[in-house]
């Protein structure tokens, strides 16, 4: 495949230049007649990508730590399809039930002394899902000592989340509540496990537009493959996710049967000589990067130190529930709320991602603090300490947690330091009310547009994936055609005997008797 981007730089078609091309699987260039040419040559009968060099390189990726509340949070929100709010719900509810231990923790290291491993992995030895894995590691790493690994961070809270029981998914409640628990279950038995060791090799592919080998045309760019082999699978015996993370997850072809990509078999060989099936030149241009995606969020919140274990999920759900930011999939369509499945009803497709797009609402907000006043004064808030600008900084927020944690270490008085806040925080306030004129706040309430508008705007300039086309089942593709005939007999009864009049259907008399 060649992309190509609209330019009208005119090239001769035997003066192709290599350094026009960007190497990779899908090797780019600015000049269109150049991506055309390379599209031409290689949609020619016989032609073919040679193989004329290999790399290989040795990659290895450590098991996770211990499982903390930032942990749960960002991967109920990425891969699980939850609000931290609701993940924190369901894991209190199996906290409560004995299924898992403390949900609230920011500890990823095991107790070495308190914390016995192999009392856990005999409860999980018989498990329908992961128990072969807990009878593993219990047989060979675990067979002697119970000993938990040392990596990670002791905060001097609770111990990381862990499984305590083993339960199927009917006797956990199936749905969210199986989701977390699976997912707390198999991070464990992940972070006991060994590291991961894969292969990944690229081979370099030159197009050839004869029979032979030394048809090779030395001028055209190189396309590369990529293939990604185990060579030890460690912890992602219990973590398979990650073996489609790093893309040695076989893929299914299409075919029945349950086969897979062949590439995934296919031994690379220098001169192998592998036949082009499709050939296409694609125009692709510039686009807006993506909005933070809900887990993200969770991410920075705790690399910035803004908000506890605690705290974290009710942050992100204050700025939902107030407007200030709206959670849509990758499409740009807001998030539906889950319900449950409706018998004898085809359910939606699926929403990918949880994208926190910002309203007109939260940007208006913010410009209330950083804009200055109607007079053309504008203030320097990131200079000026004491401004109203500092309200929507996330490192006021931050200063706050370093000073309670100084209070928990003696460090800091508490009365003084709820003082001084309270007393800083009705200064900034004060500030900004007073330069709230009449035409700032008729400025912040013209920008006030509505939330869907915004989200049009956005799709309009490609910040969003297309929405893929929706294709209509054989029931609904049934409903869809007697709807259509429905309409035509009413349209039909309408020209030959009632007219419409408002809401109501008035029978008009027929020109022609109609004969019993």
């Amino acid at each position: 495949n060649s992309h190509a981007h609209n330019d009208k730089d005119n090239m001769n078609n035997n003066e192709i230049e290599e350094q026009s091309y960007v190497p990779g699987e899908d090797s780019s260039t600015f000049d269109k007649h150049t991506a055309e040419h390379v599209v031409k040559l290689a949609s020619n009968p016989g032609a073919s990508a040679v193989v004329v060099n290999i790399d290989e390189q040795y990659e290895r990726i450590m098991p996770p730590l211990g499982l903390n509340t930032v942990g749960l949070l960002t991967a109920g929100s990425k891969a699980m399809g939850m609000s931290p709010k609701q993940v924190m719900n369901v894991a209190e509810k199996l906290y409560s039930a004995g299924y898992i231990s403390y949900p609230r923790t920011e500890t990823t290291k095991y107790d070495p002394n308190g914390f016995d491993v192999r009392s856990i992995l005999r409860e999980h030895t018989s498990h329908p899902e992961w128990g072969r894995t807990a009878a593993y590691l219990l047989r060979t790493k675990y067979a002697k000592s119970g000993h938990p690994p040392t990596r990670g961070i002791d905060r001097g809270d609770h111990p990381p989340i862990t499984c305590t029981k083993a339960a199927t998914r009917d006797e956990v409640g199936g749905g969210a509540a199986w989701r977390v628990y699976e997912f707390v279950s198999r991070n464990f038995l992940g972070s006991l496990g060994d590291e991961l060791r894969f292969i990944r090799r690229v081979a370099e592919l030159k197009l050839s537009v004869g029979k032979s080998k030394s048809d090779t045309i030395k001028k055209l760019p190189t396309f590369q493959l990529e293939q990604v082999s185990v060579d030890y699978l460690g912890f992602a015996g219990a973590c398979r996710w990650v073996l489609r993370d790093i893309g040695a997850a076989p893929r299914p072809d299409g075919n029945k049967g349950g086969s897979y990509d062949k590439i995934s078999n296919v031994v690379f060989e220098v001169g192998m000589i592998m036949p082009i099936r499709d050939a296409r030149c694609e125009s692709c241009g510039t686009k807006p990067p993506r909005f933070l995606q809900e887990h993200e969020l969770i991410e920075l919140m705790d690399k910035n130190r803004i908000g506890t274990d605690a705290s974290m999920a009710t942050h992100v759900k204050n700025i939902v529930d107030r407007n200030y930011v709206v959670l849509c999939d990758e499409t740009g369509t807001p998030l539906r709320p889950p319900r449950p499945p409706v018998p004898g009803q085809r359910p939606k497709p699926r929403q990918i991602g949880r994208y926190l797009v910002p309203t007109p609402l939260g940007v208006g907000l913010l410009d209330l603090f950083r804009k200055g006043d109607d007079r053309g004064i504008k203030m320097n808030f990131s200079d000026d300490h004491n401004s109203p600008a500092l309200l929507s900084q996330p490192t006021i927020r931050a200063q706050m947690e370093n000073e309670v944690a100084q209070i928990a270490s003696s460090a800091l008085d508490k009365n003084s330091v709820v003082m001084q806040n309270l007393a800083w925080f009705e200064a900034r306030y004060n500030e900004l009310e007073a330069s709230l004129s009449r035409t700032r706040i008729n400025e912040f309430s013209k920008s006030l547009i509505p939330t869907g508008t915004s989200l049009r705007y956005w799709k309009s300039i490609e910040a969003f994936e297309s929405a893929p086309p929706q294709q209509l089942g054989k029931k609904n593709s049934q409903r869809q055609r007697v709807k259509s005939k429905k309409q035509s007999n009413k349209t039909r009864s309408s020209k030959y005997g009632y007219k419409k009049k408002g809401r109501l259907a008035n029978r008009v008399p027929a020109k022609k008797t109609i004969k019993k």
